[in-house]
């Protein structure tokens, strides 16, 4: 009977054994760090620009100082700047051990560099302590979806030439899987 109860502690302990290895072999516990690694593929691009606070378009359309066409003008110019900043399908990026990464874009010569990701993954600094250097927010990091939200506030142009800068924030989303 004792060497039954033993066996059967000897077979526990040595598939726990087991387990931990298995787990080791494919990349140690499930982290913010071991999720991100692999190529991710972007689906779509979300945007979103406000000038003082205000929607572009609503912004633009309650200038008194602009015609109509040149409202419409703007509007158009807006919109091409906007168009300049969607990524093309089939866009990948591939998150590689040793925090560096490839960007590849369709009939383009691949990007490369460094990030990291801060420890409760909320956080991905692109090629950090460089001129290049850009932060975005994690808003969702699973093992098949990546969530990456980048703000860039301008507040160096008079849009509506009263003497005053307005502020542009822009809100930029890429929703991407693996």
């Amino acid at each position: 009977m004792k060497s039954s109860a033993l066996l059967s502690r000897l077979l526990i302990f040595l598939f726990a054994i087991a387990v931990v290895a298995c787990k080791e072999e494919d990349g140690g516990e499930d982290t913010p760090s071991s999720r991100i690694l692999g190529i991710w593929t972007l689906n779509t691009v979300e945007t979103d620009i406000t000038i003082n606070g205000q929607d572009y378009v609503t912004y633009i359309q309650a200038l008194d100082n602009l015609t109509e066409q040149e409202k419409q003008l703007f509007l158009a110019l807006v919109q091409a700047e906007l168009e300049n900043i969607t990524f093309e399908q089939g866009s990948t990026i591939e998150f590689k051990s040793g925090s560096n990464y490839e960007a590849k874009t369709p009939d383009e010569s691949p990007e490369t560099g460094t990030y990291t990701l801060s420890a409760d993954g909320k956080t991905l600094t692109m090629d950090p302590g460089t001129a290049d250097e850009q932060e975005l927010e994690v808003t969702t990091l699973s093992n098949s979806n990546l969530t990456l939200v980048g703000t860039d506030t301008d507040n160096t142009t008079d849009l509506n030439e009263d003497g005053t800068n307005e502020e542009v924030l822009a809100v930029i989303q890429l929703n991407l899987t693996k």
